[in-house]
């Protein structure tokens, strides 16, 4: 998969659909994943909704590729912001990892809003998004 990727990112295309649309969820979250690499406009609407799916993987796979659209697209930025308030720590990783790549001065407030989360990872991923957004790091 990854060297049709790489090689051919359209003729990759149908097979990452179809892996995105599995009902498998393991299999969702690797065409999610892949997705990342060949994201384009039209896929916005399909991963909004995987940033919504039942299960946390599938939606912390999904906070990358909602982040390429988020510096251009407020709907996508707006779909991040919420994603933070996911009961899944690792979910809120994903998606300050996605804001703090936007470089989107926009981010700032949404990542700034979890400095005093009580998962002391996600406490870590805000620093890192917010030195790669190029802020100082507030304290709590």
């Amino acid at each position: 998969m990854c060297e049709l990727l790489e090689q051919d990112p359209e003729q990759a295309r149908p097979a990452v659909l179809e892996l995105v649309d599995a009902g498998d969820v393991a299999l969702r979250t690797t065409g999610v994943w892949a997705l990342d690499f060949i994201a384009s406009d039209e896929d916005l609407s399909r991963l909004l909704t995987l940033l919504n799916d039942s299960y946390s993987d599938v939606r912390s796979a999904a906070a990358a590729p909602v982040g390429q659209f988020a510096e251009r697209l407020p709907t996508a930025m707006d779909a991040l912001a919420a994603a933070l308030n996911d009961p899944d720590p690792q979910v809120r990783i994903s998606v300050l990892s996605a804001l703090g790549h936007t470089r989107a001065t926009a981010a700032v407030p949404h990542v700034t809003r979890l400095i005093d989360d009580p998962n002391e990872e996600v406490r870590r991923w805000v620093t890192i998004a917010l030195d790669r957004l190029g802020k100082a790091t507030p304290q709590p």
